[in-house]
């Protein structure tokens, strides 16, 4: 074949084929934050999802997953502020468990007064209810 000259056309040359492929710590990571094993798959979903970003990032024409990547790191941050939620409310049950009624008897004195009120000593209330079947109203007193 002829070399080309300056009134012929050329074919572009194709850039070299190099397949993509996923990356494994993206889909470990949405796998993890998925199932999330009793918060512990949870952090490691937080591991593994930044470290499939960054290695992403560095590779990003021969390497794929960045949403499966971001969902990991999503459903960890998921999995993690519930285990804080759940954290705080086993400490304010246990908390309250350990003192049962030092806050109801704090609550009772702002709400009904000092103990030197007569009507306030026994925190009782009279409510009125009307049956279904229209008898007259009946008076229970319930005792705080």
């Amino acid at each position: 074949m002829p070399p080309a000259g300056p009134g012929t056309l050329q074919a572009p040359i194709a850039p070299p084929y190099s397949p993509t492929r996923t990356s494994g710590l993206a889909i470990a990571s949405m796998v993890l934050g998925i199932l999330w094993i009793y918060w512990i798959g949870s952090i490691v979903a937080l591991i593994l999802g930044y470290l499939a970003l960054r290695e992403i990032k560095q590779n990003p024409q021969s390497m794929e997953g960045r949403g499966m990547a971001m969902a990991g790191v999503i459903l960890g941050w998921v999995g993690v502020t519930t285990l804080l939620l759940a954290i705080a409310m086993g400490i304010y049950i246990w908390k309250h468990e350990e003192h049962p009624n030092s806050n109801d008897e704090q609550t009772a004195r702002l709400i009904w007064g000092t103990a030197d009120q007569p009507e306030v000593n026994s925190l009782t209330r009279i409510c009125t209810r009307t049956s279904a079947f229209g008898d007259p109203p009946s008076a229970h007193t319930f005792t705080v």
